[in-house]
Order: structure tokens, then C-alpha cells, then sequence
């Protein structure tokens, strides 16, 4: 009788180990995942939200902004980002999803599409036209 084989899970040394094919590999869980590379449509939106934010950031001494893979969690001299705020931008659907980790699950804090105004609680006064961040 051959022995039924048991779930492997993958490691960020694994990860380190997948092929530079243009696809993304994320290991969440343990668990592989593979997609496409995002379009630049939405490397361009994402550029223009980081844009705004950072220089919101830069104005006011916040810290730091960043594009980072989901699960990034950007640590020096042991300090964490604050609210680990986390955006998804959707360029097929128009659609902006801030999210705020409390209590260790991220939750949706906002989700503006079309050409609603994006106000991210964590950017206080910021407002940011989703027509300034899809149609360029």
C-alpha cells in the first residue's frame, strides 16, 4: 500500500526559488500561488496613488509609503508601520479599497470607485480624485 503523500508547505526560501518567468508567485499560508504580472494600467494607477500619498507622507514627517506584495510588513529599528494600511487598486472596475489591519485582520475602511473622491482616514485631509489615479 503506497502512503498517501502529505501537504507540502512552502517557505519564503522556496520562494526565493521560482523561476524569474514574468508571473507572480506569492507563498500565503504555505501555499503557492501564481498569476500574471499586474497590466500596466494598473502599475501607472498604482505609481499615481503611491505618488500622492508619499508626498502627503513626506509633507507632514509620517514615515514611510511603499509598494510591497501583500504580507510585506516593513520593519526598522524595530519599528512597524503604523495601521499597516493596505490599498487595492481594481483599473478594470475603477474601484480604489483601502483596508486597516486591527486586531490582526485587515478590514475595509473605505472603497471608492468611478469618480468618487478616495479620503484615506490615515491621510487625514487628503483627497485624492480617482479620475487623477485611472485616467492618465
Amino acid at each position: 500500500m503506497s502512503a498517501i503523500p502529505k501537504e507540502v508547505r512552502l517557505n519564503y526560501e522556496d520562494l526565493l526559488e521560482m523561476p524569474d518567468d514574468g508571473k507572480r508567485y506569492e507563498v500565503i499560508d504555505g501555499r503557492l500561488f501564481v498569476s500574471p504580472s499586474p497590466w500596466p494600467q494598473h502599475q501607472d494607477a498604482v505609481t499615481a496613488l503611491v505618488a500622492r500619498l508619499r508626498t502627503y507622507a513626506d509633507e507632514r514627517g509620517l514615515g514611510w509609503v511603499l509598494v510591497a506584495p501583500p504580507g510585506y510588513q516593513a520593519r526598522r529599528r524595530g519599528r512597524r508601520a503604523a495601521g499597516h494600511p493596505l490599498f487595492l487598486a481594481r483599473t478594470h472596475a475603477r474601484k480604489l479599497t483601502a483596508l486597516r489591519l486591527n486586531s490582526g485582520v485587515y478590514a475595509v475602511e473605505a472603497e471608492p470607485k468611478g469618480d468618487e473622491v478616495f479620503r484615506p482616514a490615515l491621510f487625514s485631509g487628503l483627497e485624492i480624485p480617482l479620475a487623477k489615479v485611472f485616467d492618465r
